[in-house]
């Protein structure tokens, strides 16, 4: 097994608000902040966890009134964001687990959705993973790196 490394975890803002709700899939990042929703440039601004599987940033398109403003951030260890974690078929199948990648993908095709859970995943997000030291920082593998 390779040497844990760092990964940045925070949550947009917007989300602490629903957290109430939200806590029933999501663990609890180390903080709800604006700057997770920017590219990280500065080591201290927003916590890590030690990680050992991959690094995550999730993001999902915020709309408000109907018109897309940008996005919503999760960042984290993939081991540590979904409280019933990851379908593995789906990290196995489109390769999230052996090579820096990102794609688009239904929620329902990632998320471990337990029978009894009553919420309702629905939507597209995009995933991006990576290996390496505070590797999910940043968004330019978002827009250039779609595949």
């Amino acid at each position: 097994m390779s040497q844990p490394f760092e990964c940045y975890s925070c949550m947009s803002s917007s989300y602490q608000a629903k957290w109430g709700f939200l806590k029933e899939m999501y663990f609890t990042p180390k903080v709800f902040a604006d700057a997770c929703d920017a590219p990280i440039s500065r080591k201290g601004i927003i916590p890590t966890v030690l990680c050992a599987s991959f690094c995550v940033s999730m993001l999902e398109p915020s709309v408000e009134a109907g018109v897309f403003v940008g996005f919503k951030y999760i960042r984290g260890c993939g081991d540590l964001i979904l409280r019933h974690g990851f379908n593995k078929t789906a990290i196995q199948i489109h390769r999230f687990a052996q090579v820096d990648k990102c794609r688009q993908l239904p929620r329902a095709h990632l998320f471990n959705q337990p029978r009894q859970l009553e919420i309702a995943v629905t939507g597209n997000l995009q995933l991006c993973t990576c290996y390496g030291e505070r590797c999910n920082g940043g968004f330019s593998s978002v827009i250039f790196n779609l595949n």
